[in-house]
């Protein structure tokens, strides 16, 4: 094969991958974005001048096998509107095939016990493929101002959440969790405990 063809299809995977990726968090944002969000009886949102410090990302290895399972990532949605919008939101995207714990017609984060959460589901329950699921957003409010507190994506408010996780390896899925914290101040995602079942 020559230089100049497999030059060509770097290139051509690298462009494949970057717009399967594109469409992927398109389509997952699309879905999720009309989804409520805790406190949004109110469309009143106080902004401020002052823009918001976006935390750092990171990853997270549930069952601690030295292998990445999870990945918390801060990113900005563009919005279609005739007015200046968007927001910058705190998503947690699975590696590999790992899954996530959802409720049907529910945002990413609801009421959920550690007793909840099993392999077989009962219905609205579902382990959900998706690559990301949203967590906490703060608001663009146009002409350079920002909401003052971020906003997290569930219709019940909590001190913590609790998610149920399923890693996918080889032919053996591993059922897991996490209690998180999502600071409305700052938008820090903290992990406060996991365990595998």
């Amino acid at each position: 094969m020559s230089e100049l063809f497999v030059g060509y299809m770097k290139i051509t995977a690298i462009v494949l991958g970057f717009l399967m990726t594109f469409c992927v968090l398109s389509c997952a944002e699309g879905e999720e974005m009309n989804m409520p969000m805790e406190n949004s009886e109110s469309s009143d949102i106080n902004c401020t001048e002052i823009e918001p410090i976006i935390p750092t990302p990171f990853t997270i290895d549930l069952n601690d096998d030295g292998v990445e399972d999870f990945e918390i990532k801060y990113l900005f949605a563009d919005f279609e509107s005739s007015e200046p919008s968007g927001a910058y939101i705190g998503r947690l995207f699975s590696l590999g095939e790992n899954q996530v714990l959802r409720k049907a017609s529910e945002p990413t984060l609801f009421p959920l016990t550690i007793g909840d959460i099993k392999e077989a589901l009962d219905t609205p329950l579902r382990w959900d493929g998706s690559m990301s699921h949203p967590l906490i957003s703060v608001d663009y409010c146009g002409d350079d101002r920002w909401a003052e507190t971020w906003r997290v994506w569930s219709l019940d408010e909590s001190s913590s959440y609790i998610m149920g996780l399923k890693l996918v390896k080889d032919d053996v899925d591993v059922i897991g969790w996490m209690e998180i914290e999502l600071s409305q101040t700052d938008g820090v995602f903290s992990v406060l405990e996991v365990g595998v079942l």
